[in-house]
């Protein structure tokens, strides 16, 4: 469904960027009777980055208030309810981020768990974000965002721990 183009950033970063137009976007909303809506894409290893028009996400969310967007990637996925876009301007567009960790930043992470005697589940941390025409969004108003990571090795869930790190 999504146009897909791939860039680099300006440290040398692949982009798998995803852009879905507003006709392609409220067509997902009615096939699911306008609840839900799922984008999927394929980005590897690359940064993905989601493009979804507000006027789609306004209109969908003024449908039903409990509406949720559903970005899955390769393992990963993030739902946004639409209640906490409700005061951004019908002309913007949305871009949900999710990029599996590498280099310094995935080091810190491995580091921390190490230090703390704990054995991460999966090659690579997650992470994700939300802008406004490329303003982080960061305060969902107390409305619960959820994330899911994959993980492919067999566990025991009842001695596993997800952890949610702060960049800051």
């Amino acid at each position: 469904m999504p146009t897909v183009t791939h860039e680099t950033t300006s440290d040398g970063q692949s982009v798998t960027r995803a852009t879905v137009n507003e006709d392609q976007l409220a067509a997902a909303f009615t096939a699911t009777g306008g609840s839900s809506a799922s984008i999927e894409a394929t980005n590897g290893d690359s940064i993905l980055r989601v493009d979804l028009p507000a006027a789609a996400l306004i209109d969908a969310a003024g449908r039903s208030p409990q509406a949720v967007i559903h970005i899955r990637a390769d393992g990963a996925s993030y739902s946004l309810p639409l209640r906490v876009l409700a005061s951004i301007l019908r002309d913007a567009t949305v871009t949900v981020t999710i990029v599996p960790l590498t280099g310094k930043a995935a080091g810190r992470i491995a580091d921390e768990a190490e230090r703390q005697g704990a054995r991460q589940l999966i090659d690579h941390p997650i992470e994700d974000s939300v802008s406004i025409n490329g303003v982080p969004l960061a305060d969902f108003d107390g409305t619960y965002v959820t994330r899911i990571i994959v993980v492919d090795s067999g566990i025991d869930a009842a001695d596993a721990t997800a952890a949610w790190v702060d960049g800051d």
